[in-house]
């Protein structure tokens, strides 16, 4: 049994590190992650006159409470990083300068009028560009509380809400499917810790998806083991849906970092069948749907996706960068504007993937290589930096076996 090292989980590192710098006293995040985006996080706040130390992956913020963060010298640049930007909205609009936040080109195309549009409702003052996307300039103001229905299931905007609600009085939000409750935990203990606090980071189960689906579908007899691994519940709908596709997958050591679930996993071979994917579980399982995609190729029967329209607003239009993958494997396959289908078929080529800016989208091509013994090559593992700074270690630990 091969240990794959995963890196900490992402979505909870930005959220520690946001509210950390609103905290009023020292905060200490154990297993931050260090991957490019949360770096850009740190960046922001680092203009934002926010002091901390980062040794190994032990991140100490110096927190400076609700109000007393910085005006900036120049334009916060969030990077790659769309939770940079949606989190920092939120905790920006009702600060007492103004300020602007840019990023790079991919982002700068990432819609942000969804997250606005709330804010704007509590009383932000805030500008986009004419098409509704970044930059984002920001003119502080003071903020009311709202009852808001949620158009767009996004944990982001969720979270860019609730941010802002620690300076306007509690905000009602409603919305149709579970998400991402990473920041309502870590606020419950935002309002009970008082100088100090303590958080410790699961590893990331999104990037934990990948060697999931390697453990399961490999043909060389290699199982594959996962230790502490965030298991909370508004994540784990890909974990859901693969043992119902019949993987063998032992879930052991449950335990508790502060308010949430990890465990160890072992995956082992398996022989799997493509099944419904239900719309209600579509929001939880957004990250994991290209790596998803891989193992069904790899399963029995026709695989259809639909109900993730969300994917043509990542980092890259994801439906339109999976078809080029079915493309490149010769599949028989059919495009929705909200999903696909196909059907899988054994693939004998020796070709090499597009390449690809997106991270999820290079680490399952990667995946897929090496379940063809590296027989369909992938590109640009640079890209994986932005959550995984580790995977090529690990893919190339897991090459040199097969």
């Amino acid at each position: 049994m091969k240990t794959i090292n995963l890196p900490p989980d992402k979505s909870i590192s930005h959220r520690a590190a946001v509210l950390g710098s609103v905290f009023d006293g020292k905060v200490t995040i154990k297993n931050f992650s260090t991957c490019e985006d949360c770096l850009s996080t740190l960046a922001c706040l680092k203009k934002l006159g926010v002091k901390f130390s980062l040794k190994n992956s032990t991140l100490t913020i110096f927190g400076k409470g609700l109000y007393g963060l910085n005006k900036p010298s120049e334009p916060l640049d969030c990077g790659n990083s769309g939770t940079t930007m949606r989190f920092l909205a939120g905790i920006l609009a009702p600060q007492k300068f103004d300020c602007e936040l840019v990023g790079d080109f991919s982002l700068s195309e990432r819609p942000m009028k969804r997250v606005v549009e709330p804010l704007q409702k509590m009383g932000a003052k805030i500008e986009l560009s004419t098409n509704g996307t970044a930059p984002i300039k920001i003119f502080g103001s003071e903020l009311k509380p709202i009852s808001y229905k949620m158009d767009v299931e996004s944990a982001q905007v969720k979270s860019a809400i609730l941010l802002a609600s620690l300076y306007s009085g509690k905000s009602k939000i409603s919305h149709k499917t579970n998400f991402r409750n990473h920041t309502e935990l870590l606020l419950e203990d935002f309002f009970v810790n008082s100088k100090t606090w303590d958080i410790f980071v699961p590893n990331d189960f999104s990037a934990a998806a990948f060697w999931i689906v390697f453990g399961l579908a490999n043909t060389s007899n290699i199982s594959i083991k996962l230790e502490n691994v965030g298991l909370n519940p508004t994540r784990t709908a890909f974990l859901e849906i693969v043992l119902k596709m019949g993987a063998k997958i032992k879930i052991k050591n449950q335990k508790y970092f502060g308010k949430e679930l990890v465990c160890d996993l072992q995956i082992f071979p398996s022989k799997t069948q493509n099944v419904k994917i239900p719309k209600n579980l579509i929001s939880n399982l957004i990250d994991e749907i290209p790596i998803l995609s891989v193992l069904g190729i790899f399963s029995k029967g026709k695989f259809t996706l639909k109900n993730a329209s969300e994917l043509r607003f990542k980092e890259v239009d994801r439906i339109q960068a999976l078809i080029e993958i079915f493309e490149t494997l010769e599949l028989d396959f059919k495009e929705f504007e909200d999903g696909f289908y196909f059907f899988p078929k054994q693939v004998l080529l020796q070709k090499t993937f597009p390449k690809s800016e997106d991270h999820r989208i290079v680490m399952a091509q990667a995946i897929f290589s090496l379940l063809t013994k590296n027989q369909i090559k992938t590109t640009n593992f640079a890209a994986t930096k932005i959550s995984f700074p580790n995977f090529l270690v690990e893919f190339e630990k897991i090459l040199k076996i097969l």
